[in-house]
């Protein structure tokens, strides 16, 4: 009986582990399988974010794509004496009945007949390049006054572009004197008047006058008329000329040799160079690359005050 009683008991224990160990299993089983979803889970995830980004870079424009064109101003305005020329008309002494004449050269001060100094045989520089009197005072444009008209007048990128004039000269009829002898002249092949040594040798050719840059209505010479009232009567009567009403304030671009003129044109809203020097190509293409800018703010060199 004892022997009996012994195997059943074996039997029993035998059968509680057998079930122990398979529920060990199944649970062992369970885990790894909740495990392996989770995981695969998680990769899909990964995958899917992956394929977001790759398509977000897909999408993103390539910085090799052409840049927008630069802004141009619609009305560019230019003051006259210690802007585009020196000495200020002022300080020249005319007699009533004189008038410029055109110098043919800058070191003889013998003079012709004719007003005319006489021509060096050595070099014989462009006629219209500098204007004198008949007391022997010398007008000459300044910077690069001349180069910056003749594109003006002739690059095509300037079509759509209007010039003018607003100045508080004490002489307006000797500027527009002036305007009508100063000279611009083409380079045979192309290019523009803008030769530090203008000799003529037959390569360079008068086209046009600097008058016939501006746009006359558009060209204000007026002592008794501050900068701003001038600015004002110029933006009125530009309706006339574009089509499209009158030009913005924001759409103009200034220069000027006078820190106070500056000041009032730039507060208009006005984008506007102090240039003491003259209209310098540095001045010019600081303009040009900075337009527009904000209402009150003077570019250029430094203001006194």
């Amino acid at each position: 009986m004892a022997i009996f009683r012994w195997c059943f008991v074996l039997c029993v224990a035998a059968r509680c582990s057998i079930k122990h160990v398979n529920a060990f299993f199944n649970r062992a089983s369970l885990s790894f399988h909740a495990n392996y979803v989770s995981s695969s889970s998680t990769t899909s995830l990964l995958h899917a974010k992956k394929g977001k980004k790759n398509k977000k870079k897909q999408q993103k424009p390539s910085s090799s794509s052409s840049p927008s064109p630069r802004l141009r101003p619609r009305l560019i305005v230019f003051d006259l004496d210690g802007c585009l020329w020196k000495p200020e008309l002022f300080e020249l002494m005319f007699p009533a009945r004189s008038d410029f004449v055109v110098s043919n050269n800058d070191d003889d001060d013998d003079d012709n007949d004719n007003g005319f100094f006489a021509v060096n045989p050595n070099e014989q520089p462009l006629p219209g390049t500098t204007l004198t009197t008949p007391s022997y005072q010398r007008l000459e444009l300044l910077g690069a006054t001349r180069s910056i008209l003749h594109e003006l007048c002739y690059d095509e990128e300037w079509l759509g572009t209007l010039v003018g004039i607003s100045s508080r000269t004490d002489r307006p009829d000797w500027a527009y004197e002036a305007m009508r002898k100063f000279v611009l002249y083409q380079e045979a092949g192309g290019g523009g008047g803008n030769k530090k040594n203008n000799t003529n040798n037959g390569r360079m050719t008068p086209i046009a006058t600097m008058q016939d840059v501006f746009t006359p209505q558009l060209c204000i010479l007026d002592r008794n008329r501050n900068k701003a009232d001038q600015f004002e009567t110029l933006q009125k009567d530009s309706g006339h000329f574009t089509g499209r009403g009158r030009i913005r304030y924001r759409d103009m671009l200034f220069f000027d040799n006078e820190a106070g003129n500056c000041k009032q044109v730039a507060n208009l809203g006005v984008t506007t160079v102090y240039c003491p020097q003259g209209v310098t190509r540095s001045a010019w293409e600081e303009g040009i690359q900075n337009f527009p800018t904000s209402s009150g703010k003077v570019l250029g060199q430094k203001m006194p005050y």
